[in-house]
């Protein structure tokens, strides 16, 4: 195992972090790029609403409450 708890065997990594929303949450930062350079949405405002540590507690989200 590395230090950072991670554990690679047969091609693969496991461990706390590897299969989380980090390709949805790039997803959705690219769509709001593009939605920026074609110049929407015209009338209202899109922000991007993002936390961290949902594998630990859900440390970000219990800054919030």
């Amino acid at each position: 195992m590395n230090s950072n708890g991670t554990e690679e065997a047969d091609e693969k990594i496991y461990g706390r972090g590897t299969s989380d929303m980090k390709s949805g949450l790039v997803a959705c930062a690219l769509a709001m790029v593009s939605l920026n350079e074609e110049g929407l949405p015209k009338k209202e405002e899109i922000i991007l609403f993002a936390t961290v540590g949902e594998e630990a507690g859900a440390v970000g989200a219990r800054r919030l409450t």
